[in-house]
C-alpha cells in the first residue's frame, strides 16, 4: 500500500507541480498538500489539505484533481479546505 501512495505522490507531483507535498515531521505529524491561490480551477483561494497517512492525502487530492480528469474539468468542491 505505502509503495502504491509513493507512486500515486510521484505522480501527482509531476503533474501539479504547483502544489508543494510536506511529509510529517514527526512520527504523530500529518501529511500536508499546500495549493497556492488559482490551482483549482473555480477557487481563487489557497488551500491545505491534510492527512496522517500519505494514502489518505493522495486520495482527497484525487478528488480534487482526479487522475482520469484534465485539470480544465476539474471542479474546485472536491474536498479542499480553504485556509483563510
Amino acid at each position: 500500500m505505502l509503495r502504491d501512495a509513493v507512486e500515486r505522490r510521484l505522480h501527482f507531483e509531476a503533474a501539479h507541480p504547483e502544489v508543494t507535498i510536506t511529509a510529517p515531521g514527526t512520527r504523530s505529524g500529518w501529511w500536508i498538500a499546500a495549493v497556492p491561490p488559482g490551482s483549482v480551477p473555480g477557487d481563487t483561494e489557497r488551500a491545505k489539505v491534510t492527512a496522517w497517512q500519505l494514502a489518505d492525502l493522495m486520495d482527497a487530492l484525487d478528488r480534487i484533481w482526479p487522475p482520469d480528469e484534465p485539470d480544465t474539468a476539474t471542479r474546485a468542491d472536491r474536498g479542499a479546505r480553504s485556509v483563510r
